[in-house]
């Protein structure tokens, strides 16, 4: 056995075992000499933590698109209180801006609204200014509170709810429409003279 230090005689050579020229190769390089190929080192493993950070950042991204696409279709909704167009959820309900302005005006100071009439207003897009108490009452009837969380902060219950009614009122919509389009097709057939009219009259003239 040689020890350090000792010469070789001359012509020898010392034999490293293969496997030692393989590990000293993969740990210094990352690179796999049996099957050729290149460790990647920049994907992290699928169990570590930058893994996880990554599939957390892509799902954020994700609800985010969803929610956002889901805020789109809300606002085919009316708003619930005066029937304007709505913006989306506000205080727990679907409402347009100015409602939501109004309930945030009438929870944020103390309010004493009395109405002019017998509290039986009509409040709608029209006449929603008239009487502040009716609308008011008509808001908390429907529902919106203060202490209601945004939309993106809802329980998945709250917003199946809310997606729901989307649908609902998606599916009236397209009611709506199938019913109207045939009186529409009949009125255009009634008012558009056939090919054989136009001859006839054509010839007689």
């Amino acid at each position: 056995m040689l020890h350090q230090g000792q010469g070789l005689p001359h012509g020898m050579q010392l034999k490293r075992e293969p496997h030692d020229v393989q590990g000293v190769m993969h740990n210094q390089m990352g690179m796999d000499i049996t099957s050729g190929s290149v460790a990647d080192s920049t994907s992290p493993p699928p169990g570590s933590s930058e893994g996880m950070f990554s599939s957390a950042i892509s799902g954020m991204f994700m609800d985010k698109k969803a929610a956002n696409s889901i805020r789109a279709q809300i606002e085919i909704i009316p708003c619930k209180v005066c029937g304007d167009k709505s913006s989306g959820v506000h205080y727990g309900v679907i409402t347009c801006e100015g409602c939501k302005g109004f309930f945030r005006r009438s929870q944020s100071t103390v309010v004493n609204y009395q109405c002019p009439r017998n509290k039986a207003c009509v409040v709608d897009r029209v006449n929603r200014n008239r009487c502040q108490y009716c609308r008011l009452q008509k808001c908390l009837k429907l529902g919106m509170s203060r202490d209601a969380v945004k939309f993106g902060r809802m329980s998945k219950k709250q917003r199946e709810k809310v997606e729901d009614e989307v649908r609902y009122f998606q599916a009236q919509q397209t009611r709506a429409q199938a019913d109207s389009a045939p009186d529409s097709v009949y009125d255009t057939q009634q008012q558009t003279p056939s090919s054989s009219d136009q001859f006839h009259g054509h010839y007689n003239s």
